[in-house]
């Protein structure tokens, strides 16, 4: 009866570990996402960090319940090293690389405002790639893979997982071509065209704007402008007031 305690333990922390993985990933891409309304809120932001902490915790339910199971034998050597376990190394394997991921992005994400942006954002991506891993794992380690119920619930996840990256993707590759087209052709430029060069998105931030000029609607604080996209930058905004003002003095 212990045993199947920590087998169960091991099982079920895992496949709620996924879930946080799978819900932590969509929340970022929302607050990432000009399209997404309810991106905006700080909210949003706390919930992300939360389900992050989440998905850091059950994991660590995950190796422990391994670790006190007696069935499969799985000391700290089988789980920190690469290749060292004898029950289904490969999908174990994949298991280990998935642990090594998430503790970089989540110390990276603790560390966040002593790391320059690029390099916190380029380690942040990674969590899609942690994302496959987990994914990959839990289907050849699991012995869950079978049921019809577990297979759904994981194919359901994968499939909002990356039709959100696809939109997200999208969206980015839309806001680039517009920057593009409105540089290529100065003449044109009009005011959504100037907003779009100075960085801002006419039909969902062109909102509010106080005694300091304009405001971006839901960059609640410094913590959120850093999980948003970086802006596309052309020139300055002194230099393209003239700009933008010849269509519309």
């Amino acid at each position: 009866m212990t045993t199947q305690i920590w087998w169960f333990l091991s099982r079920g922390s895992g496949i709620v570990a996924w879930v946080m993985l799978a819900t932590t990933c969509l929340l970022g891409i929302a607050m990432s996402t000009k399209g997404f309304r309810l991106a905006r809120p700080a909210w949003v932001l706390d919930l992300h960090r939360w389900v992050g902490a989440l998905a850091v915790i059950t994991t660590g339910l995950h190796l422990g319940g391994l670790v006190a199971d007696n069935y499969v034998h799985f000391g700290w050597r089988e789980i920190l090293l690469p290749q060292a376990s004898v029950w289904r190394r490969s999908a174990v394997t994949w298991g280990v690389i998935a642990l090594y991921l998430m503790s970089v992005i989540q110390l990276t994400s603790w560390t966040m405002k002593h790391l320059p942006r690029r390099l916190w954002h380029g380690v942040h991506l990674f969590s899609y790639v942690l994302f496959g891993c987990a994914t990959v794992h839990g289907a050849l380690a699991g012995t869950d893979s079978g049921n019809r119920v577990y297979v759904g619930g994981v194919a359901l996840g994968v499939a909002l997982v990356t039709l959100a990256l696809f939109v997200r993707i999208a969206r980015r590759r839309a806001i680039r071509s517009a920057v593009g087209s409105v540089v290529g052709s100065p003449s044109s430029v009009g005011l959504a065209g100037g907003d779009v060069l100075l960085g801002g998105d006419p039909p969902l931030d062109g909102a509010a704007s106080g005694p300091g000029g304009p405001t971006l609607a839901g960059h609640v604080g410094s913590s959120i402008q850093h999980h948003s996209e970086p802006r596309e930058r052309v020139g300055t905004v002194a230099a393209l007031r003239p700009l933008v003002g010849r269509n519309h003095p």
